[in-house]
């Protein structure tokens, strides 16, 4: 099992009210973490043009809009998900 990634509990389905469940495996939240990163990056460089007071154009303010929705639905998945 340990040749393909698997553990014991991987085989059975967890029972309701499982305490001793282990939670996700982290390949359930890599999609979730490089959309944070992604996104999370391109916001910070537009917020260091602002701060250097540069000018912000149209379709930064797009970007900026559609990476802040991805992030709001990425977070809503994790909660999903955990």
């Amino acid at each position: 099992m340990a040749a393909v990634g698997l553990e014991m509990h991987d085989l059975f389905v967890p029972r309701a009210g499982d305490t001793h469940s282990r939670g996700p495996r982290a390949s359930a939240l890599t999609p979730l973490i490089a959309t944070f990163e992604r996104d999370l990056l391109m916001v910070h460089a537009l917020l260091a043009r602002i701060g250097a007071g540069k000018m912000i154009v149209g379709s930064d303010i797009a970007a900026a809009s559609a990476a802040a929705t991805r992030i709001f639905e990425a977070l809503a998945e994790a909660r999903h998900v955990l």
